[in-house]
């Protein structure tokens, strides 16, 4: 919201202090339905001061807001999809960890199997393959398992993504 010149004297919504006219205000206007109104809908404005003093880094509109929501109980998300798979169980940083890793995973596979035509089924005996793309496929392993170890912390691997450690196992 951007600050407006108060043209008349009101009273914060907030603090109940008056707002002098000429000085820096804040309005919140809310429409609420109503079907008896003609035009369908009713207004109601709130006054806030922008910045009580000059000083202040905060306007009464933000601490009204945080007020708001410190009243509210914590949602509680749950799936109402009984059949889907359950919601794991992390923090906010820990899903944004795990999305930039899933990103990041999903990356390195487009760019070296669909855009780098690396084929993972074939043998490595063969003479077709050249040493340009061992080299690729080692570069690619190595990193999928960096990310797929850091993905373990965070929530697990995906199934989708569980067949490229089948290796792992073997070669260690």
């Amino acid at each position: 919201m951007k600050p407006l010149i108060a043209r008349r004297v009101t009273t914060c919504y907030y603090c109940k202090d008056p707002i002098i006219k000429g000085s820096e205000r804040l309005t919140d206007s809310i429409n609420i339905k109503n079907s008896n109104s003609s035009t369908g809908y009713f207004t109601i404005k709130r006054h806030f001061h922008f910045r009580k003093e000059e000083d202040s880094q905060q306007s009464c509109h933000d601490m009204w807001v945080v007020e708001i929501f410190a009243r509210m109980p914590p949602p509680i998300i749950k799936s109402n999809n009984p059949r889907g798979r359950p919601a794991l169980n992390l923090t906010v940083e820990q899903r944004t960890e795990r999305r930039i890793l899933l990103k990041r995973l999903h990356s390195q596979v487009r760019y070296y199997i669909t855009e780098g035509n690396l084929d993972l089924s074939k043998p490595q005996y063969l003479t077709e393959v050249t040493l340009r793309d061992v080299r690729k496929a080692t570069r690619f392993r190595n990193n999928i398992i960096t990310i797929l170890e850091a993905l373990e912390i965070v929530g697990g691997i995906p199934e989708k993504y569980e067949g490229y450690l089948v290796g792992e196992e073997t070669a260690a």
